[in-house]
């Protein structure tokens, strides 16, 4: 658990970080505008969360791949009032697409939850793969890391310390499972790809068996692909076909 021991320490750091990259900045830091940034982000970080929420309709009017893209402007512009103007836009035409019943995935069969780092490299390809399948992953822990709850105006530093204390990445397995778990009943999927990205240790979660914990926690069959976030020699793009096609068909067989 994040402790108020834990969200006090990295605030003084944080207010330390300020002191010393005052002499670097044009002025010091103010507490007001501070304030006005960390409500901005909150307004951004819950309007994101509500596009992602939108993808538990069926069929679901997003994909993941569709999101990776979407999520620029929480991960770059977050702060600023057109990050927020973009998803309060973005959710709009989502909501059309719910009225609409226009699905990411024509003929939505199977839905899925994608756990670490997207394969950047591979994003058309997945997409296509998935939707010649009826696949749509509909959620994934990686998207909704960029939702910060903790957030608070009134409090920005402090707030700022606990929303990042409780990123996911920094939490011990325990956490990180009940936390799937959760996502998985929320957007109702029939499975669970892990993604054991080569370079990208913090986010692969596949190294102490926590593939097999969540499977038994969930009843939900799971699958390990072997890829990366970058470097696309570590794909193992013709086993990872065959093991997702596997997966597609004990989903089914399970029905």
């Amino acid at each position: 658990r994040v402790d108020e021991e834990h969200v006090a320490a990295m605030a003084k750091r944080l207010e330390l970080l300020a002191k010393q990259l005052t002499p670097f900045a044009p002025r010091e830091l103010c507490e007001e505008e501070l304030s006005g940034v960390v409500d901005l982000s909150k307004r951004c970080s819950d309007a994101w969360s509500f596009v992602l929420d939108l993808a538990r309709h069926r069929p679901s009017p997003l994909a993941f791949h569709d999101a990776l893209i979407h999520m620029a402007p929480a991960v770059l512009a977050r702060g600023t009032p057109e990050a927020l103007a973009y998803y309060e836009s973005l959710a709009e035409e989502i909501e059309g697409r719910i009225e609409k019943g226009t699905a990411a995935v024509p003929g939505e069969d199977i839905r899925l939850y994608w756990e670490g780092m997207p394969v950047w490299g591979r994003l058309l390809e997945h997409a296509v793969f998935f939707g010649d399948n009826a696949v749509n992953v509909v959620a994934s822990t990686y998207c909704n890391s960029w939702v910060f709850d903790a957030l608070d105006p009134e409090d920005p530093i402090a707030s700022m310390a606990r929303a990042y204390s409780e990123l996911f990445v920094t939490r011990d397995d325990t956490h990180k499972e009940r936390v799937i778990a959760k996502a998985c009943r929320r957007w109702e999927v029939d499975g669970i790809i892990f993604h054991d990205s080569q370079t990208c240790l913090r986010n692969s979660n596949v190294r102490l068996g926590m593939p097999g914990r969540v499977e038994a926690a969930t009843r939900l069959p799971t699958v390990v692909i072997e890829a990366d976030t970058v470097d696309l020699s570590f794909c193992a793009d013709e086993v990872n076909r065959l093991r997702l096609e596997a997966l597609f068909e004990q989903v089914r067989a399970l029905r």
